[in-house]
């Protein structure tokens, strides 16, 4: 419970008119998922001519095409998953890895808590939590439905991601 009440209070977080808002500026519903697929484009810094990269630059191209407007606006984690909390007497007392936060979509941290990389199954959250208990918890102390539809759309961007931190670790690899 305390891992789905912790996501919920994340996104729960009144961020307007606090210091985040500085950082992340006036925040659109329609772009907030454009930047985001743009910022890891950019990230992944992928050559053209690179017949490696041709994959990548095909999801981007379908990322961007399909970016939907954001059902609200939230401080997303960007790396919330099992392994980056810490606990004390059995229950969370703190959240880890705050690296990728941004303003955006909640559906994207639902989406990457769910990852097979993390141990995520069509029926496991982080291979521990039973995942329609985890949506159906977190849609009740969020008051927001849980939209499968944007959730798949961020699995695709969250294995991007992914592909991208790889990709610029195998480049910073071979530039020394």
């Amino acid at each position: 419970d305390d891992f789905v009440d912790a996501l919920v209070a994340i996104h729960g977080f009144s961020w307007q008119g606090s210091p985040l808002q500085e950082l992340a500026g006036e925040e659109d519903s329609g772009a907030v998922t454009m930047r985001e697929v743009e910022r890891w484009i950019a990230f992944a810094a992928l050559p053209v001519e690179d017949p490696k990269s041709l994959a990548m630059h095909f999801a981007g191209k379908w990322l961007k095409a399909h970016a939907r407007p954001a059902a609200t606006v939230t401080l997303v984690h960007g790396d919330y998953r099992v392994g980056n909390f810490m606990a004390r007497d059995g229950r969370i007392s703190a959240i880890l890895d705050w690296e990728l936060a941004h303003i955006g979509d909640p559906h994207e941290d639902l989406a990457w808590v769910g990852m097979r990389t993390f141990g995520g199954t069509d029926t496991l959250i982080g291979g521990l939590f039973d995942r329609a208990a985890f949506y159906r918890r977190y849609q009740e102390r969020a008051r927001m439905s849980v939209d499968r539809e944007a959730v798949r759309y961020f699995e695709v961007l969250d294995q991007f991601k992914m592909a991208a931190i790889l990709v610029g670790a195998e480049r910073r690899l071979r530039e020394g």
